[in-house]
């Protein structure tokens, strides 16, 4: 795992890159907000973006949602006031197969 800071817009993150030990190519990233985001700042600019998501949980506490385009799996998870994150997943591997 390596991680390095990214800023996409306003958004600051801190980025994890995970690589799968058998090709050591990257498997996915993940971007951890420092301090998640009052309102709905991230998600709010991921509905903009991807549209409608697949898959959507909120409660009180806790938001999780995800998106599919033509090649990644798009997941936000937020824990209200403690954490919040953005991974990004190949839906197919290399040799087109699909997870």
């Amino acid at each position: 795992m390596l991680k390095a800071p990214y800023s996409a817009g306003r958004h600051e993150f801190t980025a994890y890159f995970y690589f799968d030990k058998r090709t050591k190519g990257l498997a996915y990233v993940n971007l951890r907000k420092p301090e998640p985001e009052p309102a709905a700042g991230l998600y709010g600019a991921l509905l903009q973006k991807y549209g409608k998501p697949v898959m959507e949980e909120e409660n009180r506490i806790r938001t999780y949602a995800v998106w599919h385009t033509k090649r990644d799996q798009i997941t936000y998870y937020l824990m209200e006031g403690v954490s919040e994150a953005v991974s990004y997943r190949p839906l197919q591997t290399k040799d087109n197969k699909g997870l």
